[in-house]
């Protein structure tokens, strides 16, 4: 594809650093000579193996513009996680493995014409909410740094698939004021907010946010990353979801070691 005038053999490393370093390409494993996928121009058309088994936990990003390149750039980020080579310009299935054993699959996939990027994770329900919080730490990543990108986070009213999605900031801000519930006047349905946010993030770090202690994904670490600041002296030392070594991370209040997911923060007394 490239004039040998100009582009010299010797040279082709420079260029697929530089497109891996803005997150255009990523390389293709066990590929000789080495081969590079750009998600940027993959075909248009979803694959036939995308549909989820059983029970998913959703999320939804809302954009006033969407950038066509989050979803390109997302896939660089977690080709790791590909799920059965199964990718395409706007969609991706991940999965999330211990050992040679699958515990939970994840379909992402943009619509650029509602403006959006739905995330649906199936698989086991102990270790769904923080393959979910790996996802979300890594679209926090790319959304950072984007300047003035305005978008809101939705999620889905539990058993109310074709019902529109309540705004999860909302409800943070529900929760914050005391309340226990959120009325659905069409639907005519009153929700309880713990079980609902529960099932996003342990209750354990909503309430350390809304205390004003400093949790922010850090765009220097590697994918996925979270820096957790806590006052020791606030710490409960009989929790067993923190590693004061640094061995471990947190993700929605469950540990993660390397590529494992070691218990939930909500367990702990």
């Amino acid at each position: 594809m490239l004039d040998s005038t100009k582009y010299p053999s010797h040279r082709y490393n420079c260029l697929t650093e530089l497109m891996g370093e803005f997150q255009l390409c990523f390389p293709l494993s066990h590929c000789t000579p080495r081969t590079f996928l750009i998600p940027g121009i993959l075909p248009k058309e979803q694959p036939e193996n995308t549909e989820l088994e059983g029970e998913t936990l959703e999320f939804q990003y809302h954009y006033r513009i969407l950038p066509d390149s989050i979803l390109s750039r997302f896939i660089v980020l977690t080709h790791e996680k590909i799920h059965n080579s199964t990718h395409w310009r706007t969609g991706v299935m991940l999965e999330y493995t211990e050992g040679a054993e699958v515990y939970n699959i994840a379909r992402i996939k943009s619509d650029p014409e509602d403006e959006k990027i739905s995330i649906a994770v199936s698989g086991r329900e102990s270790t769904r909410r923080s393959f979910l919080s790996m996802i979300r730490d890594t679209f926090t990543k790319i959304h950072n740094s984007f300047a003035n990108l305005e978008i809101s986070q939705w999620v889905p009213v539990p058993g109310y698939p074709d019902a529109d999605p309540l705004d999860y900031e909302e409800l943070l801000g529900l929760e914050e004021m005391g309340e226990n519930t959120v009325c659905l006047g069409k639907l005519k349905l009153k929700l309880d907010l713990r079980p609902l946010l529960d099932g996003y993030e342990a209750i354990e770090l909503r309430r350390r946010k809304q205390m004003g202690d400093n949790f922010f994904d850090d765009p220097e670490d590697g994918y996925p990353g979270i820096n957790i600041h806590v006052h020791q002296k606030n710490f409960d030392r009989r929790s067993k979801t923190f590693n004061q070594n640094g061995q471990g991370d947190n993700f929605g209040g469950d540990r993660i070691q390397g590529d494992k997911i070691m218990g939930n923060a909500d367990e702990t007394p």
